[in-house]
């Protein structure tokens, strides 16, 4: 069974050997190898994002383990005070072998859930123009595309 919960920091070590099996992804969005290697070595860094509020770190635990987490945060445009407030979902990895089982969908569900909860009535989110499976998703959940980013309005 499928438990979709907030990060904790026991679950460090697998959030970053599910972003190292990918890391081909965040090297193309243009992490310079130094930025890789600082996240890498973050859990200083993880520990204090998963206390944030604004911070919403969610893993999917199938029991034997993480197999999924995603990253979001609250933002604001603007001079980051006074601008209107979105979730910017940040980073989404499954596990290969677990692709294509509503994984992905549950995490960003949980993103949405939250973000109501929190008053905000916008996601956005950067997906790479060659990453074909993740764009069919999102339009799938009903983002669509605006100003070179993907964004959902989320209703009541």
């Amino acid at each position: 069974m499928l438990l979709v919960r907030s990060a904790e920091l026991r679950d460090f070590a697998a959030v970053r050997g599910l972003r190292e099996s990918a890391i081909d992804l965040p090297d193309a969005l243009g992490h310079s190898p130094e930025r890789l290697r600082f996240l890498r070595d973050a859990s200083a860094v993880f520990a204090v994002d998963i206390a944030d509020p604004a911070e919403f770190w969610i893993v999917a635990d199938a029991g034997a383990g993480v197999i999924a987490w995603i990253h979001a945060g609250v933002r604001s445009d603007g001079d980051g005070l006074h601008g209107p407030k979105f979730t910017e979902v940040a980073m989404v990895f499954v596990l290969a072998s677990e692709r294509r089982h509503g994984i992905a969908r549950a995490l960003l569900a949980e993103v949405e859930r939250r973000s109501r909860g929190q008053g905000i009535g916008l996601l956005r989110l950067v997906v790479h123009a060659t990453n074909a499976g993740a764009i069919a998703l999102y339009e799938d959940l009903g983002y669509s595309a605006q100003n070179g980013m993907m964004e959902k309005l989320l209703g009541a």
